[in-house]
């Protein structure tokens, strides 16, 4: 049951923009229970700046972690801005 001020949320998609070499793997945790979805890797070009990177996604929960992280030891990314396009779905299980 969701908790007063608590909705849940549909997240479909995250835009970053990320500059830096190599490959970037993305990752969304459910904060209230054990999943996760991995998401599709992205490659990252240095020479292009301010280039969006929209990764799909699809995981529905109250409180949604997301995580950011290089395939490789060496490659590096700076994030200059994360935009999650989420919706409300519901205001609790089951939606009244």
């Amino acid at each position: 049951m969701a908790q007063s001020g608590e909705h849940l949320t549909h997240c479909n998609s995250i835009k970053l923009r990320v500059t830096g070499t190599g490959n970037i793997k993305t990752a969304l945790f459910d904060l209230g229970e054990i999943k996760f979805r991995y998401l599709a890797d992205k490659a990252m070009n240095e020479n292009v700046t301010g280039k969006s990177i929209t990764v799909l996604a699809n995981l529905t929960s109250e409180m949604i972690q997301v995580e950011i992280r290089t395939t490789e030891i060496d490659e590096v990314f700076v994030l200059s801005k994360l935009i999650p396009y989420v919706k409300p779905s519901a205001t609790g299980y089951p939606q009244t």
